[in-house]
């Protein structure tokens, strides 16, 4: 099931938002799980007494015409806010993803003078990734 898309993305300090659905087409059925993550790639030499703040959320929602463009009606909302150079938020409500779609956004809290990169990885699949 190849839903994964990783990206680069330079907030640059513009306040707002950088985000996009993550497929044309909905989850098919059976997905059980979608995750992403985000790490911010901030220079952590000598001392510092701030770093920039990512919000990182996923939001699903219903498709429209069975495609996945914009907007849609909102299902469900998962947000990582912690002041962390490292976020990751999961669905794993089956129900919450399966014939629906997905929208990641990456929220500028703050970022400082020199700027911020942050890399992007979202996957989904039919099994969990743990075992058990």
């Amino acid at each position: 099931m190849p839903r994964a898309r990783g990206s680069d993305v330079s907030a640059g300090g513009r306040p707002g938002q950088v985000a996009g659905p993550l497929a044309s087409t909905p989850f098919p059925a059976g997905t059980e799980f979608l995750k992403c993550v985000m790490f911010q790639v901030e220079d952590m030499s000598g001392a510092k007494d701030r770093i920039s703040n990512l919000d990182l959320q996923i939001r699903t929602f219903n498709p429209r015409g069975g495609m996945c463009g914009i907007t849609g009606t909102s299902q469900t909302t998962h947000l990582d806010s912690t002041k962390d150079i490292r976020s990751m938020v999961a669905v794993i409500t089956p129900s919450a993803l399966a014939g629906r779609c997905a929208r990641v956004s990456m929220i500028n809290q703050a970022v400082t003078s020199f700027g911020v990169t942050a890399q992007l990885f979202c996957y989904a699949a039919q099994k969990y990734d743990y075992e058990n």
